[in-house]
C-alpha cells in the first residue's frame, strides 16, 4: 500500500462516525451528481451544524429528529448562505415545509447570523 492510501486511512482511523457518515455522505453526492461538490472543508461549518442539531434534538421528539434532522449533512457557507445536504427531494419538501424555521433559529442562535438555509439534493 502507498503511502498515501496508509495516511488516509490513518486520518479514517481517528475520525467519529459522525464525521465519517458527513464524509461518506459527501462523497455519495459527488459521485451521484458526477461533478466536483462545491462543499467546504472548513471544520467550522461541521462545528456549526453539530451544535444546532443539539439543540434541535431538544426541541423535537427523538422520531422526529432521527427521521428528518439527523440525516441532514452541512455542505458549506457561502456569505449568508448555509447549504445542507438532504437525501431526496421528498425529505427536502418535508424539511423546508415542517422545519426550516426551527433549523434557521437554531443556526442563529448559535451563530448570531441570519442564514439563508439551502438545501442541496
Amino acid at each position: 500500500m502507498d503511502n498515501k492510501k496508509q495516511e488516509i486511512i490513518s486520518l479514517l482511523d481517528t475520525m467519529d462516525n459522525n464525521t465519517l457518515e458527513w464524509l461518506l455522505y459527501l462523497i455519495k453526492l459527488r459521485h451521484k451528481s458526477g461533478d466536483n461538490i462545491n462543499y467546504s472543508m472548513n471544520p467550522d461549518v461541521k462545528e456549526i451544524w453539530d451544535k444546532a442539531c443539539k439543540l434541535m434534538e431538544v426541541e423535537l421528539t427523538e422520531v422526529s429528529y432521527n427521521t428528518w434532522i439527523k440525516g441532514i449533512v452541512p455542505i458549506e457557507i457561502a456569505e449568508s448562505n448555509f447549504k445542507l445536504g438532504i437525501v431526496n427531494q421528498f425529505n427536502k419538501e418535508i424539511i423546508e415545509r415542517r422545519y426550516i424555521k426551527l433549523i434557521e433559529d437554531a443556526l442563529f442562535y448559535v451563530t448570531d447570523i441570519n442564514f439563508d438555509v439551502e438545501f442541496i439534493v
